[in-house]
Formats: C-alpha cells, sequence, structure tokens
C-alpha cells in the first residue's frame, strides 16, 4: 500500500469539504476500495490523479480517514504511529465533514482560519479563567436563553485526553458507568465518566482496540452498549470495512468477528436501538450505477448483525447517497443523510424496509443533514445549507429542519445571527427543549431551542469554545451535570496532533 493511499486522499478531500464546503467526490469510495484491494476499486479510481498534500507525517503503511461528522480513524498497520499527524477535524461539513466539523490541522492551518461574527458583549458573561496551575480551571460563559453555564471539562490525566496522541470523541451515550463516549486514539477508543466531569480509559481493551480505524457512534442496547465505526487491519486481508464493538458495562469490550459479506467495503456511521432490535447506517461503495449507496444493517441483539438487501428506493434516482444519523421516530425509524441532490431523510417502520422521502428543491437543496432526533413538534434534523463551491464562511451557515412524522419536512427559516458561518454536526432532545452543536469560524459552538423551530447561539468565548484551532463539537447528550458535548481540539504540541475534548453545561438558578 503505497504511503499515500487512495484512502487518504478521500479523506483529505473529506477534511478539505469541511474548510472549503465540497461534498466528497463521487469517486471517493470507489477510490477507498482501491487502497484497500489493490487489484479492484474502478478504472476511473485507478487512474485518478493524486490530490494535494494533506499535511500528515505517515509511516509506510500507514493510513488516515477522516470523516466529515468528526471522525478521524487511523490505519496503522503493521507499523505504529509516527508522532506527527494531523488534527482530527470533523463535518461532520464529514466531513460538512465535514459531520460536525473536524478541520485539518496542519503546519499550514493558520492560514486557513476565517474570522467569523461575535457575539455582542451584552449578551455574554464570560468569567476570566483562573491560574493555569489549577486543573479545574477554566473560563464558563453563560446562556442568558436557556439560564445554562457552560464550562470546559479540565483533563483529569495528560493521557486520557491528548498526550500526544492522534485523539477525538465522535459519539457519547448514557449508559455504563454513567456516560461512555466513543471515537478514535491512534485506533478506536472509548472513555468513561460517572459524572461527566472525570474522565478514563478504560484499561484491558488493547487487544480489541490494537487495529486501525475509530468508532463513530454509540448507543445503549444489545448486551448493553453497542458502538459502530471502521477498522483496517493490513495484517488480515479482508478485515477491512464497517465495524462493531459491544460491552455489557462500557469497560470491557469485544468485537463482532468480521464478515465480509455483512462488513466489506463500507463505513458504519450511527447505531441506534429500533426495529427489531438495533439499526445501523452508512455507506459503501459497491456500485449500482458506479457511486457510493447509502445502507443499513440490523441485529437482534448487537451480536448478530446482517446488511438490508441494495433497495432502488433507499437511493432513489440520485447517483450516490450517505446516511450519516438514524433514531428511532416517525413511523418507527428515520435516517438523514446527503446525495447527489442534497438533504436526504428515510424512514422505515421496522428497519428493513426503507423508502426515501420525497425530494422538494426549497427544502432539501444545496443542503446537508447531520444528525437527527426525536424532540420540537416531532423530529427535528440538523446539519449544514449554502453554496458548497464557496468557503465555510460565505455559506448560509447551520440549518435545521423539523417534521411532525418524519415523511412531511419543512426548513426552518435561515437566521444569520444564529445560524450564520456555521454548521450543526449533532442535536438531542434536552437542555430548554433542544440542544445542537457544532462548528463555526470563530470555534465549537452550541445552540438551544425551546421547539426546533426558534433557535439561539450561546455566547461565544474565544477561551472557552477555541481553546487550540482548530476545536469542534461533534456530539451532545443529556447527563452528567445537565448537558455534556465532546469532541476534539486542536493539540499544544509541536507534533500538530489532536486531543479530545468535554464540555459540560449546568442549569443555572
Amino acid at each position: 500500500m503505497s504511503s499515500k493511499s487512495a484512502i487518504e486522499r478521500l479523506i483529505t478531500d473529506e477534511l478539505r469539504a469541511q474548510v472549503e464546503g465540497v461534498l466528497p467526490p463521487r469517486d471517493a469510495w470507489d477510490r477507498f476500495l482501491a487502497s484497500i484491494e489493490p487489484s479492484g476499486g474502478s478504472e476511473s479510481a485507478s487512474a485518478e490523479a493524486p490530490l494535494g498534500n494533506s499535511g500528515l507525517d505517515q509511516a509506510p503503511n500507514e493510513v488516515a480517514v477522516e470523516y466529515l461528522d468528526g471522525h478521524r480513524w487511523v490505519n496503522t498497520g503493521s507499523t505504529r504511529r509516527k508522532p506527527r499527524l494531523g488534527v482530527l477535524a470533523g463535518v461532520a461539513a464529514t466531513l460538512l465533514l465535514a459531520a460536525g466539523v473536524l478541520v485539518v490541522a496542519d503546519a499550514n492551518r493558520g492560514d486557513q482560519v476565517v474570522t467569523g461574527p461575535t457575539q455582542s458583549s451584552d449578551v455574554a458573561e464570560a468569567t476570566p479563567s483562573r491560574p493555569a496551575a489549577d486543573p479545574v480551571a477554566a473560563p464558563t460563559v453563560f446562556d442568558p436563553v436557556s439560564g445554562y453555564r457552560w464550562s470546559r471539562v479540565a483533563a483529569n490525566d495528560p493521557g486520557v485526553f491528548g498526550d500526544e496522541r492522534e485523539q477525538g470523541i465522535s459519539s457519547l451515550t448514557v449508559g455504563g458507568p454513567g456516560l461512555v463516549a466513543v471515537g478514535q486514539a491512534d485506533g478506536p477508543a472509548v472513555w468513561t465518566s460517572v459524572d461527566g466531569i472525570a474522565w478514563s480509559q478504560p484499561p484491558g481493551n488493547e487487544a480489541v482496540f490494537d487495529i486501525g480505524g475509530g468508532m463513530a457512534s454509540v448507543t445503549a442496547g444489545g448486551p448493553g452498549l453497542v458502538a459502530v465505526g471502521v477498522a483496517f487491519d493490513e495484517d488480515g486481508p479482508g478485515e477491512d470495512g464497517a465495524a462493531v464493538w459491544t460491552s455489557s458495562d462500557g469497560l470491557m469490550w469485544s468485537r463482532v468477528p468480521h464478515d465480509e459479506a455483512v462488513f466489506g467495503g463500507a463505513a458504519m456511521t450511527s447505531v441506534t436501538a429500533g426495529g427489531r432490535g438495533l439499526v445501523a447506517v452508512g455507506w459503501d461503495g459497491h456500485p449500482h450505477g458506479g457511486e457510493s449507496n447509502a445502507v443499513v444493517w440490523t441485529s437482534p441483539d448487537g451480536l448478530s448483525w446482517s446488511r438490508v438487501p441494495y433497495n432502488d428506493a433507499i437511493q432513489g434516482d440520485v447517483a450516490g447517497a450517505w446516511m450519516w444519523d438514524v433514531t428511532a421516530g416517525g413511523p418507527g425509524l428515520v435516517a438523514v443523510g446527503t446525495t447527489t441532490d442534497g438533504a436526504a431523510v428515510w424512514t422505515s417502520v421496522d428497519g428493513i424496509n426503507w423508502s426515501r422521502v420525497s425530494h422538494d428543491e426549497t427544502v432539501f437543496a444545496n443542503s446537508e443533514m447531520r444528525s437527527v432526533t426525536t424532540g420540537g413538534p416531532g423530529l427535528v434534523a440538523v446539519g449544514g445549507t449554502g453554496n458548497y463551491s464557496l468557503p465555510v464562511g460565505a455559506k448560509d451557515g447551520a440549518a435545521v429542519w423539523t417534521s411532525v412524522d418524519g415523511s412531511v419536512w419543512s426548513r426552518v427559516p435561515h437566521d444569520e445571527q444564529a445560524f450564520g458561518a456555521a454548521g450543526m454536526t449533532d442535536v438531542t432532545a434536552g437542555g430548554p427543549g433542544l440542544v445542537a452543536v457544532g462548528f463555526a469560524t470563530d470555534g465549537a459552538a452550541v445552540w438551544t431551542s425551546v421547539n426546533g423551530i426558534v433557535w439561539s447561539r450561546v455566547p461565544h468565548d474565544d477561551e472557552l469554545f477555541r481553546v487550540r484551532n482548530p476545536v469542534d463539537m461533534t456530539s451532545v447528550v443529556a447527563g452528567g451535570p445537565g448537558l455534556v458535548a465532546a469532541g476534539w481540539s486542536g493539540a499544544d504540541n509541536p507534533n500538530n496532533t489532536a486531543d479530545a475534548a468535554v464540555w459540560v453545561a449546568e442549569l443555572e438558578n
């Protein structure tokens, strides 16, 4: 495998999409397949000229995979990671990754920063940071609209969130000892916390996680907890593709054995309890018309999985489709994502039979949905909208959609003050009603809403939400002291690694 494999170039494109606002190339997954199957892939993929330098220094067999939804997954193969790597990124602009958005952080990253609008000083109340010697000292910001005060969790152990390793959190859920986070730390990784404040990485999982890749999503279900993502293993031919891990307590994990027919050539991006047990969604590169396809998997128990057969009703009349998130709601299940003609929604009663909601240009065009949850009038989805040929600062910004039943959707009117030059990567029921997190040109961002229709952005503070550039929130849950959000930030070290990051919010009396 070449040092600049097709998958690295895919990820580089996807991360650049976060900054430049470009959807992943239509042949991206073909190039990924070519990277893991030298004799396979499409002719067009093999003929593709190498993309620009990603800013990553890699060992000979190292592959970096960074997805929009804020995931960075790394295949170290038989050669362990060299210290210097590009930073985790998010859409979550998927790569919106742009999914939340992880942005490539390399030596030139500072040149890519776009200055965004700042909040008026009469809205934000920022408490000055205390001396750096205090490990729990941090600036706090009070949001007068929601009544919550936000702060960033200080790492009780530098090795937990950073320590010059590539680390980033992709997903949070309530479970295990209290809260469980999953993501990447030089491979798949898990963090746990009782209260959302003190976090640790449970020991004893080295054999399970000693593989390239990462976890993208985690949910309560199956034997206790189920996480999904991608795994890459150069020492095991045919072991590359979607991956599932399970745990009874969030502390000890095992990986579901790889089945090429079920997991091969694909990526899982989200999992939820629903249907006949559990449902996961993602995308693959097995061509039907030469493009990537939205994919659904089901499981009765989190241990035995099957892939829903390809269905034209899922793909519709578009050349490519990607599912980024799924939740129980509407007629049974609702999935959201992106197609070549804009944002897309799929619904299912049982997780097996799916249909795509009819495309409405006024609602879905020129946009991407990254996350969906029950709340507001019924369902709320978030993402980004705008001209994807323009830089992030010139895009319309974050976007919100609502639906009563999952079948008919409307887009919340754009509010420049709340949504401008930003993208949302995750949304959950909590706080005053709903909370969304993501990224903006001035750092990580949080939005709140009582009803899913009227939104406001939590006042920005550089010390809290930027910390070190770049920074992105990729997941949020109701838990801990009230709300817990997580993601990653640029690390303060010469190797340009990324640190995992956690923020908490508590209702202030």
